[in-house]
């Protein structure tokens, strides 16, 4: 499977995702782990940040750092929204999140690693803000928070799993695979307007 190929099915797939970015209305009741457990995979916008943190981190060379801060991150996010922190434009700024970190993967926002590695923990941050406000009324937050790293983890994972594969694959064509984030984004961005 050439390049090309690869994205553009990977493209397809995720556009093909029933619900894209739907995560945002109400949830199934569930109990608290389950409902965190299920929630990252229920839009695209969660789904594709978490995997592209992952593709990220395997770009680095200590991989769990990177996974580590976006998941401390990630917590910060949802106790802000949990003591009622306020953010205006969540779904612009979730959108905007898959431009930015599309664009990180790909390599136009190339910055010092530093600055790159903050710059995802404020992505990671503003989408678990948007975890914390989703978060059904009257849910244990340990156990909904628990179950949002245990799934965010295992995206993550895949995502590194699939970096991994890439750079044998692709070499350091492995930033393509920001690409389908970057028009995710963009056709959120549009479907937002």
């Amino acid at each position: 499977m050439n390049a090309r190929h690869f994205i553009f099915s990977s493209l397809v797939a995720f556009l093909s995702l029933p619900g894209v970015a739907l995560a945002h209305p109400g949830h199934i009741e569930a109990p608290a782990l389950l409902a965190g457990l299920l929630h990252p995979f229920s839009g695209a916008d969660h789904l594709l940040l978490m995997i592209g943190v992952g593709i990220w981190a395997s770009m680095l060379s200590r991989r769990w750092i990177g996974s580590v801060a976006a998941l401390t991150a990630m917590v910060l996010g949802v106790l802000w929204a949990a003591t009622g922190g306020a953010l205006p434009g969540l779904e612009l700024l979730l959108a905007g999140s898959l431009l930015v970190m599309g664009g990180v993967l790909v390599g136009v926002l190339r910055a010092v690693p530093g600055l790159t590695g903050m710059l995802v923990m404020v992505l990671a941050g503003l989408h678990g803000y948007a975890h914390g406000v989703e978060m059904p009324l009257g849910t244990p937050l340990s156990n909904y928070v628990l179950g949002l790293v245990l799934a965010s983890l295992v995206l993550q994972l895949s995502g590194m799993t699939l970096g991994c594969v890439a750079k044998k694959r692709l070499g350091e064509r492995r930033g393509l695979l920001g690409l389908p984030l970057l028009a995710t984004g963009v056709w959120l961005l549009l479907g937002s307007a």
